[in-house]
């Protein structure tokens, strides 16, 4: 069960609208009702032939390695589709509801291709020397997507005031962007630019103007939801933030991050521990390149002091093999892999259902800029996209 599942047990209605990442035929995980569709596929097979012929020449570059094929201002799926996304949520919020509403907005943005509109993307690339086409729309997607959150907190303080009820506003994203650094682009790395994301919260039972500085995990967001709205989720290794509204920040706790991926076909878990004020990476089969960052001292992350804080290193290491083998993340990666292809053998043979999957993204957004900047059109060999 999801915290979601928690919330419905309350008597909440949980709304999705937009992207979640659901894949086959649970297209719910708790969720009530949803309003906006996936503009990710909602299928095990992927629908590659049909989201062509919707994104156009932008389909290649919304994922790696080919995310610079397409920079500049314009219109592309991502800015449609989130426009969808928020005009449904406002009308969601002008209708009367009758149960408390627990409402997740899922929008794309900022996200692949680095297009964004040419008042924005005017606006940033004045500012940037290096990779500066990628970053000004970036910084234009993220001022874009800003304001219209902006608008759904409006509406939802416009409704909470209709209703005469309480409630609760929050605002983070998933995963960020290196946008160049390091010659790096998108997610998939444990830098802080990658990993470390926003999340803020403001309504009933939320102190205002403070910033908790102890260390969190996106798996608290379920938690700490749930005891505001008067119920609990207590599965899984999230815990809720309530505490550290008061004050009671735990300065011992470590927070996690895995991954596993895929080099030229082999397996390689990684996983990244972050204590106090270190942050610990570490990646099977390569342990001889261990890294440890003091984030205090060098919140660049430009110098590795493995060699210089062992005991650190010994404490953390211990600890990452109390959570879980490399052995074993990889072989759940593999035993995932062999499932998915009974998922996929079904589709094939009972057809693909992707009603909830968008389909709607316009000609006018599939490739045509109105500045593109080719600049980026590098060889892709030479960047780690």
């Amino acid at each position: 069960p999801c915290f979601t599942h928690a919330l419905v047990a309350a008597g909440y209605e949980t709304v999705l609208a937009g992207r979640m990442h659901f894949v086959g035929e649970d297209q719910r995980h708790g969720f009530t009702k949803r309003i906006a569709p996936d503009i990710t596929p909602v299928s095990w097979t992927v629908p590659k032939e049909k989201m062509a012929q919707e994104r156009g020449s932008l389909m290649e570059c919304q994922g790696v390695p080919f995310c610079l094929n397409y920079v500049g201002a314009g219109e592309s799926p991502v800015m449609n589709y989130d426009k969808m996304v928020i005009e449904q949520v406002l009308e969601y919020l002008e209708e009367p509801h009758e149960k408390p509403q627990f409402i997740l907005v899922g929008t794309y943005g900022p996200h692949f291709p680095y297009i964004t509109s040419k008042e924005m993307y005017l606006k940033y690339y004045a500012r940037w020397e290096v990779t500066r086409g990628a970053r000004a729309a970036y910084c234009g997607l993220v001022e874009i997507m800003d304001s219209q959150i902006g608008k759904v907190k409006k509406a939802f303080e416009k409704y909470t005031e209709r209703r005469g009820t309480e409630g609760i506003f929050g605002y983070c994203s998933d995963h960020g962007d290196t946008l160049g650094e390091r010659r790096m682009f998108g997610k998939q790395t444990y830098y802080e630019k990658s990993a470390k994301i926003p999340f803020l919260l403001t309504g009933s039972g939320v102190p205002a103007n403070k910033q908790i500085q102890a260390l969190t995990s996106i798996m608290d967001i379920g938690p700490t939801i749930c005891e505001l709205a008067g119920t609990e989720y207590t599965f899984g290794e999230g815990r809720s933030l309530l505490p550290y509204f008061a004050g009671e920040e735990d300065g011992e706790r470590i927070v996690v991050s895995q991954f596993v991926e895929k080099y030229k076909g082999e397996s390689y878990a990684s996983m990244m521990l972050r204590y106090k004020n270190y942050k610990y990476i570490s990646y099977h089969h390569y342990e001889n390149k261990d890294m440890l960052f003091n984030l205090k001292e060098d919140p660049k992350e430009g110098h590795n002091c493995i060699t210089e804080k062992p005991e650190v290193v010994e404490y953390l290491k211990n600890e990452r093999r109390k959570l879980i083998s490399f052995d074993e993340m990889e072989k759940q990666r593999a035993d995932h892999g062999k499932r998915a292809q009974l998922f996929i053998a079904v589709e094939k043979n009972t057809g693909i259902n992707d009603e909830e999957r968008w389909k709607d993204n316009p000609p006018e957004a599939r490739g045509e800029l109105e500045i593109a900047d080719r600049s980026g059109k590098q060889n892709h060999e030479d960047l780690n996209i």
